[in-house]
């Protein structure tokens, strides 16, 4: 009797987790084509003496490109290294972070080159100290198995070589130094 009893429980409800199951993946489909924002607020680690302070906002198109706007103050005048990293672990000071986030397993290097997908490049300073941020990207998304959501974004005390340095950290971590501010990157819809 208690066999029968859950073999007609299975028949009945296999379909209906199928049904739902069904259609989570059409969300999911569905999802890829809307337009979807994030938001990083970035704040100083020690070597800035917190002093860094900024927001991104990203805005991903209907043709999978990322735009990313914003500002970041407090940095010492000239380029320094902005990347995603592995990891949404921004504690003891962003060093938490891990490696430059890299879903196609390249070195290091220049966006437009064959890069880590979390290469950045340089963001610059002005005299004031205020980096203003624009940029189009097709590298990164919001969405999917690469998606930078929930991933940290660091800024770093010097220039990016961009893979140029002629050593191997530079094909690593384009010799940017420690990061000077951090922030995870979160939904804003």
């Amino acid at each position: 009797m208690t066999t029968t009893i859950s073999f007609l429980a299975l028949a009945v409800l296999l379909p209906v987790l199928f049904i739902i199951d069904h259609q989570h993946q059409y969300i999911n489909c569905q999802h890829v084509h809307e337009i979807h924002n994030a938001i990083v607020l970035i704040r100083g680690g020690p070597k800035s003496g917190g002093l860094v302070r900024g927001e991104l906002r990203f805005r991903e198109n209907k043709n999978g490109r990322v735009n990313i706007r914003g500002q970041i103050e407090g940095l010492a005048k000239g380029q320094h290294g902005m990347h995603v990293h592995q990891w949404g672990d921004i504690s003891l000071g962003c060093e938490k972070a891990g490696s430059h986030f890299d879903a196609h397993h390249a070195a290091h290097g220049a966006r437009g080159s064959h890069a880590h997908t979390g290469d950045f490049g340089n963001i610059v300073a002005a005299d004031n100290g205020v980096a203003r941020v624009n940029i189009n990207d097709s590298f990164v998304e919001l969405h999917g198995d690469n998606s930078i959501v929930g991933r940290a974004i660091l800024v770093h005390e010097h220039r990016d070589d961009l893979g140029q340095g002629g050593n191997n950290k530079s094909l690593i971590t384009g010799n940017a130094g420690s990061p000077v501010g951090c922030g995870v990157v979160a939904w804003d819809d």
